[in-house]
């Protein structure tokens, strides 16, 4: 048996299609949750990322692994309770791509860990693991969309310039400094025509396959095919760094370019029926796995810009 868990970051249950939202459009999640076991009594044991990682990572509670806050990083030594630690002791193979956010990207005293973004520069080129009991990683650092300031140096730090930013980071200046700046003002609101105000929401300017979240699923598919000739299980953690803030929809090159203007670009808009059934037990079109009906319905409040009226 093989286990793969796919998360997403700040991706609350009541924006899924399959826990009743009658906004957000998530067809792929819904298919899940047909097919297999949703949970409804399910809760996180902190409100904060990584809290939270540390508890999925350790099955420990906050006051246990130490981790009670962002900004405080999972001591070393939790490798030894690591779920992937125990699935590599047991023969399994394991793997990491995306946002682990098991230390501090931007701590309050310097640490020099891996994904703070001093210790990002510190990464050996070519290095994939281990990492926390994982035997081979590709990581994202921090992995929201941060605005590039002068006080900064027109730089975000977690995406680059490299040898910042972990191994997207570095892939982004795959290269050379010019081109790795040039995609990072794409991913800026500016580039696609918008502007950085309250919705923080934006299609981004940046082409689809440097995006991050396509580069996470691409480095997932290539660590999945190259599992196919062994002859072990393997346990892989898939972690997404969206849909959390800011909300910068990959580039499709479909013309939504500004999703806050329009319902039918907003990365949450969907056409879903008022009447669809959606009981706990999981009934009705979301237990089938129903495509969405016809008829679309306002943009979801976080896509709204100021003066936009249903």
């Amino acid at each position: 048996m093989n286990v793969l868990l796919i998360t997403t970051d700040q991706h609350r249950a009541d924006s899924i299609g399959a826990y009743g939202s009658p906004v957000c459009q998530t067809p792929n999640l819904d298919r899940l949750a047909a097919a297999g076991t949703r949970f409804d009594a399910c809760r996180t044991q902190h409100p904060f990322c990584q809290p939270s990682r540390a508890t999925i990572l350790t099955g420990q509670y906050p006051s246990t692994h130490g981790v009670v806050f962002n900004g405080y990083d999972l001591p070393e030594e939790a490798a030894a309770q690591s779920v992937a630690t125990y699935f590599a002791q047991a023969g399994w193979a394991t793997g990491f791509m995306g946002k682990a956010h098991f230390a501090s990207t931007y701590p309050y005293f310097p640490t020099g860990a891996l994904e703070s973004v001093a210790g990002s520069a510190l990464m050996p080129e070519g290095w994939t693991g281990p990492y926390f009991g994982f035997d081979f990683v590709q990581l994202v650092l921090f992995g929201h969309a941060m605005r590039l300031t002068p006080m900064q140096g027109l730089f975000s730090w977690c995406f680059g310039p490299a040898p910042m930013g972990l191994h997207y980071g570095r892939w982004l200046y795959r290269d050379g400094p010019d081109k790795g700046n040039e995609r990072m003002r794409l991913m800026q609101p500016e580039a696609a025509g918008a502007e950085w105000d309250h919705t923080q929401t934006w299609t981004s300017a940046l082409p689809e396959e440097d995006h991050p979240t396509t580069w996470i699923a691409d480095r997932a598919v290539e660590w999945l095919r190259g599992r196919a000739g062994e002859d072990r299980p393997f346990f892989g953690w898939v972690s997404f760094t969206d849909p959390t803030t800011r909300w910068t929809r990959p580039n499709r090159g479909d013309g939504c370019t500004t999703p806050t203007t329009s319902p039918r670009c907003c990365p949450c808009a969907t056409r879903a029926s008022s009447s669809a059934s959606r009981s706990s037990t999981g009934s009705g079109r979301w237990a089938t796995g129903a495509g969405a009906s016809s008829g679309p319905t306002p943009a979801a409040a976080c896509c709204r810009p100021p003066s936009w009226r249903p």
